[in-house]
């Protein structure tokens, strides 16, 4: 095994590093911790303040919440492993997630990736209300028409007909335009300027 080797920390000589850890009230496990997280033993030393209750920190449950959906051995988040991953950064520094996200704007905000093909990064991330990322979701069925491009649930609120009726329609052949505008047995479709009107309202919510 080999001998223990002195460290310097603010102009101070201890005999090693777990004498200097020690001297400022850490464990040696702590500090290991947060040197893998790419702090000098200086930095690890002495940010006692910085992670001291750092799971009451607003942040904390979104920060841990991402990195175990993607990281952890639970059954739960076996669909993330291998496809969605949180990058280096965040992964190993709770507060460089701090300083990147920032604070959600409000309570019904949470992290949402922007890109689904695309893991947890600064570039792919946003804070985002329960609506917008279910308007962001793999599953849904997007559809371009007079320039705007939303989802299929959206169209139906814009044009008064029903989903399956434009679905039924594309599937046949028709153009958007025409599987919006006309209208079925049952439902009026709206004119295209009402639709129009109706997206720019839908596209606030994107």
């Amino acid at each position: 095994m080999p001998a223990p080797q002195p460290v310097t920390v603010n102009g101070i000589l201890y005999q090693s590093r777990l004498a200097a850890c020690r001297a400022f009230g850490h464990s040696g496990s702590k500090i290991d911790h947060r040197m893998a997280a790419g702090m000098s033993l200086e930095e690890a030393l002495t940010s006692k303040d910085r992670y001291r209750n750092v799971k009451k920190h607003p942040l904390y449950g979104h920060w841990n919440a991402m990195n175990t959906r993607c990281h952890s051995a639970s059954e739960s988040s076996l669909r993330y492993q291998g496809r969605v991953a949180v990058c280096e950064r965040w992964r190993n520094d709770f507060f460089a997630f701090v300083e990147d996200m920032g604070l959600p704007p409000s309570a019904n905000h949470s992290i949402d990736r922007i890109d689904n093909d695309k893991g947890y990064s600064p570039e792919n991330c946003r804070w985002a209300t329960r609506l917008q990322q279910q308007r962001n979701m793999r599953s849904n069925t997007w559809i371009e028409a007079f320039g705007k491009r939303m989802i299929l649930k959206d169209w139906e609120i814009a044009s008064g007909l029903l989903s399956s009726t434009i679905m039924n329609r594309l599937k046949k052949g028709w153009s958007a335009e025409d599987a919006l505008t006309k209208n079925s047995r049952c439902y009026v479709a709206n004119s295209q300027a009402v639709i129009l009107e109706k997206c720019s309202a839908l596209l606030e919510k994107y």
